[in-house]
């Protein structure tokens, strides 16, 4: 399934595909193969990235392997510099692509160096959790993390091929597939009643993980209008996870401010019923409070630019349910 995507002055094919085949047959159009780099992470190598090696060598790259270190908490000035590093040592050209396996974080960090490095190069990226391939691999949008907040130094920087492999999603904890349910399920209640029965009526196969439902539901979120949401660390889960009930808040405030009508308790309560995200930790708890205390670089912290009237009701609603957004004087700070 190839879903074009127009954005950034730039055109580009969103692949959404059963494994890895076909992928270097497709970076070859339109330059030949030649020399590419991947970068991955340590987690994810020894699960994809020799399949992916092999996959690119049959269809005649010559590919050298880079990794950066796995986790919200590495994606800093740090990472990225020691990444551009490899980079200008593997003699990367502005015709050299670079490929991302991985999750969002690793699609954040290859993103921001491939955008930097020489002035830019060619970005793939390869997402292998469905939060990724149904949001962060799309729209160019790169960055790290500094100590006064989330993603505040990046650039854009579109890629020229994203590839979605179902396959890497038989290696993703449930915890970590409900993530990427949690943002298709947000989306599609902004959407309207339509886009959300379908995804209900797909609930069975997706927390299955069945490749055609979770194919289906990819393509919903992208036919949606992607403007509402930047992830959502919930200070419960450790500040290293996407929280569905805490996107909640969100769809309560957001989607009715859009709408101009309530979000029902019925619409929030279809998600968590159909298993596509999880019980809320209560706000009293004693693990989640001693959460809390870790670092406020990584934890609690919500991004926007230009921070408007629905924002600040939807950091409101969230603090209401435990996560700890900073402040400036009476303004969240973001």
């Amino acid at each position: 399934m190839h879903i074009p995507v127009v954005a950034g002055g730039a055109e580009y094919d969103v692949v959404v595909a059963e494994g890895l085949t076909g992928l270097g047959a497709a970076l070859a159009v339109g330059r030949g193969p030649g020399r590419c780099v991947v970068v991955t992470n340590p987690v994810v190598a020894p699960l994809h990235a020799a399949r992916l090696r092999a996959e690119l060598e049959g269809a005649g790259w010559h590919v050298e392997q880079l990794e950066v270190p796995d986790g919200e908490a590495n994606k800093t000035l740090a990472t990225w510099e020691a990444l551009v590093g490899g980079l200008l040592a593997a003699r990367v050209d502005r015709q050299t692509p670079v490929l991302a396996l991985g999750g969002g974080v690793t699609g954040d960090i290859v993103g921001f160096a491939a955008a930097t490095v020489l002035r830019g190069v060619p970005l793939v990226q390869v997402p292998t959790t469905l939060l990724a391939m149904v949001d962060s691999s799309v729209g160019g949008k790169t960055g790290v993390n500094t100590a006064s907040g989330k993603n505040l130094v990046g650039a854009f920087h579109q890629p020229i091929l994203v590839w979605a492999a179902l396959d890497t999603l038989a290696t993703l904890p449930d915890a970590e597939l409900r993530c990427g349910f949690g943002e298709i399920v947000k989306h599609a209640v902004l959407a309207g009643e339509e886009a959300l029965a379908t995804c209900e009526a797909l609930a069975p196969a997706l927390v299955a993980r069945d490749p055609a439902a979770l194919a289906r539901s990819e393509l919903v979120l992208l036919a949606l209008h992607h403007d509402v949401g930047d992830a959502v660390i919930h200070p419960a889960l450790g500040g290293d996870w996407i929280d569905p009930p805490a996107i909640d808040q969100v769809l309560t405030c957001r989607g009715a401010l859009k709408a101009h009508g309530d979000v029902t308790r019925h619409q929030k309560k279809r998600a968590k019923g159909n298993g596509l995200a999880r019980a809320q930790p209560a706000v009293g708890d004693e693990s989640a409070e001693k959460r809390q205390e870790i670092d406020q670089g990584r934890v609690g912290r919500i991004h926007r630019a230009g921070l408007g009237a629905v924002e600040q009701q939807v950091v409101y609603r969230l603090a209401a349910a435990g996560a700890r957004p900073l402040r400036r004087g009476n303004a969240p700070a973001f």
